[in-house]
């Protein structure tokens, strides 16, 4: 694999994210981690809720509009799912990513998030 093949392959993957909510102020910060601290402006962006009175969907997809044009350079793909976040949820999660080549990055949050 040549130095470009290789410099491709880490921007080309994706990082995983998990949140419980859309507060921008919070989202922002973590994008602004991800740029900083990462190779890759790939994200899948998961929010996983137990019931439907936890479910933030509208409030993320709000805040996204925003990030999208505050941040351009990232590629950002949200995933909404019905379930418990443990280390079933992210195995399983891990998994499926895995097998196209995305890279999972385990991040308990940014403050809180």
């Amino acid at each position: 694999m040549g130095n470009g093949s290789h410099s491709t392959f880490i921007t080309d993957q994706q990082i995983v994210f998990f949140t419980r909510g859309g507060l921008l102020d919070r989202l922002n910060e973590a994008f602004h981690y991800i740029l900083k601290n990462e190779s890759s402006r790939n994200i899948i962006l998961v929010h996983l809720y137990e019931r439907m009175e936890n479910n933030e969907e509208k409030a993320i997809k709000k805040a996204l509009v925003a990030l999208k044009q505050i941040f351009p350079v990232l590629n950002v793909d949200f995933v909404v799912k019905q379930g418990k976040f443990g280390p079933q949820m992210v195995d399983a999660l891990f998994i499926i990513v895995a097998l196209g080549g995305i890279l999972l990055l385990k991040m308990g949050g940014v403050n809180g998030i």
